[in-house]
């Protein structure tokens, strides 16, 4: 059985990077965009919490500026960010 001590420095050499994953393995939502600032449309898409199908008639609407990148499209969070934040 390790002491505390012992258990206390595994603890402090673990990477920040370990923070973002639960218990079952899977990475945090709300920390893997964190450090993001340009998104896929289908990581922009699970942020705002809509189908990609539904992020794709937004930006058909002029709803939300996306910028290309040869034919792939690429959004900025903080572009979203303005998306989700109430007009009043």
């Amino acid at each position: 059985m390790a002491s505390e001590s012992s258990r206390e420095k595994i603890l402090a050499s673990r990477s920040s990077s370990d923070n973002l994953i639960d218990r079952s393995g899977k990475k945090k939502p709300e920390m893997v965009f964190e450090n993001l600032r340009w998104m896929t449309s289908k990581e922009a898409a699970f942020y705002l919490r809509v189908s990609v199908g539904q992020l794709r008639n937004l930006v058909y609407q002029n709803r939300v500026n996306t910028f290309r990148f040869g034919s792939r499209l690429r959004f900025l969070r903080s572009d979203l960010d303005r998306l989700l934040k109430p007009l009043f």
